[in-house]
C-alpha cells in the first residue's frame, strides 16, 4: 500500500486521508525458552498470534478509514541480543532506542549505573541526586527524558 495521502472516492471534495500506523505490545509467558523446532510450542505461539489478529479485526470492524493489517511479530526478551527489558523498579517493559532493533511499541528506557530505568524512575533518580544530569542537559528543559532532545541515553547496556 502506498503510504501517501489518498482521497476517499465517496467524498472527493474532503481533505486527503493520511495513514497513521498504531502499534501495541502484548507479553505472554511460556515455560522455558521458545524452541522453533517444537511443533506443539510453535502451534501455541501461532494460536496467540491468531487471537491477536482476530481481536484487532473485531475491535475495528466497520470503522471507516481503519485497516487491520494482521501482522504479528514475536520478540524474545530472554535472548542475549534482545532490545527488550524491564525497569528494575516497576517492571515496565522498555526498549533502548540507541541500540539495534528497538521495539517501537515500548517506552524508551535508560541504563544508569548498571540499573535499567523507565522514564519515570530515571527522572526520579536524577532529581533526587542519585544520578547526575546527563551531559548536554539544558537547565529549564521540560518534558520527560524520552522526549526531550537534551537527554541522551545514559550509558551502554549492562546485562545482569
Amino acid at each position: 500500500m502506498d503510504p501517501t495521502p489518498e482521497t476517499p472516492s465517496s467524498h472527493p471534495s474532503e481533505e486527503p486521508l493520511t495513514p497513521v500506523l498504531a502499534t501495541t505490545s502484548v507479553v505472554f509467558h511460556v515455560r522455558g525458552a521458545p524452541n522453533a523446532d517444537d511443533e506443539r510450542e510453535m502451534l501455541t505461539l501461532q494460536a496467540v498470534a491468531d487471537k491477536l489478529r482476530k481481536a484487532v479485526r473485531q475491535a475495528f470492524e466497520g470503522e471507516h478509514g481503519v485497516e487491520a493489517i494482521g501482522v504479528v511479530s514475536l520478540r524474545y526478551p530472554h535472548e542475549e541480543d534482545s532490545n527488550v527489558y524491564r525497569c528494575d523498579e516497576c517492571g515496565m517493559w522498555l526498549t533502548n532506542p540507541d541500540e539495534p532493533d528497538p521495539c517501537e511499541s515500548l517506552s524508551n528506557g535508560y541504563f544508569v549505573g548498571g540499573a535499567r530505568k523507565c522514564d519515570q524512575h530515571y527522572e526520579m533518580a536524577v532529581r533526587s541526586g542519585r544520578f547526575p544530569r546527563p551531559a548536554g542537559w539544558i537547565e529549564g528543559a521540560t518534558g520527560d527524558p524520552a522526549t526531550t532532545e537534551d537527554v541522551p541515553m545514559a550509558e551502554p547496556r549492562e546485562d545482569s
